[in-house]
């Protein structure tokens, strides 16, 4: 069986508003959400009505504590048809400056 990763319009719509939201947290509120336990996770309905998605968010530092975090986002398709969610991953600055962003 050959895994399938998300990849539709809706859900890169969806990501793309997601991530908008999350880049304004300031560097402060990202740096929270770090360990298994402290993970952002909620839900988001899709353009298309039949359609939901898990959004989760996970922090961790680049080098030392306080400084440059590293932010991971994931889009999931709640009804499981598809296994690999959409990701993307940022770096933001104590300062709130995002620096780099990629997409997985």
């Amino acid at each position: 069986m050959e895994i399938e990763r998300l990849d539709n319009p809706d859900a890169e719509e969806v990501l793309e508003e997601e991530l908008k939201k999350i880049k304004d947290m300031p560097h402060s509120k990202l740096s929270t959400f770090m360990g298994a336990s402290n993970i952002l996770s909620y839900e988001v309905g899709g353009k298309n009505d039949d359609v939901g998605y898990d959004v989760e968010v996970e922090s961790a530092w680049v080098d030392e504590p306080g400084g440059n975090l590293e932010v991971h986002v994931a889009l999931f398709e709640k009804s499981w048809r598809v296994a690999l969610p959409l990701t993307a991953t940022f770096i933001i600055t104590p300062d709130d400056s995002i620096i780099e962003e990629t997409r997985g």
